[in-house]
């Protein structure tokens, strides 16, 4: 019994809820349609809302984007030795390349793990520079 009253009180929650984004953003209830145009019909309501809210604008790039734009950036740079830590980090697993992310952002770059790294940036970016 307590099933059929939660039931019942989440329908009235949400009807409403609708009548509420139906004032806000002008909209009006949604007519008998058969299914494919309702679906058409809701979308349509939906893009409006999406339009009207104060979400939109504010979507970040995620993290791994931004990754790939500068990637795509350093691989086509005139410097040779910036094209070549990009080839190096590419081939770097994901684990090696977030602690080497670390390492530059914490300044803990005085290390063999980072020497490494930076002699494989020199001879990948001297075999560039020759070309």
């Amino acid at each position: 019994m307590g099933k059929r009253t939660d039931n019942e009180e989440n329908l009235k929650r949400y009807l409403e809820r609708l009548a509420e984004l139906q004032k806000e953003g002008n909209l009006v209830p949604s007519p008998d349609l058969p299914t494919d145009k309702l679906i058409q019909h809701l979308a349509a309501e939906g893009e409006k809302l999406l339009k009207t809210s104060k979400v939109i604008g504010k979507v970040q790039p995620k993290k791994n984007d931004k990754e790939k734009l500068s990637n795509a950036l350093g691989l086509t740079s005139k410097n040779p030795y910036i094209r070549a830590r990009i080839m190096v980090l590419q081939k770097y697993p994901a684990w090696r390349r977030a602690e080497i992310g670390r390492m530059e952002q914490a300044g803990d770059i005085n290390n063999k793990f980072y020497e490494e790294f930076v002699h494989e940036i020199g001879i990948v970016g001297d075999k560039l520079s020759e070309k």
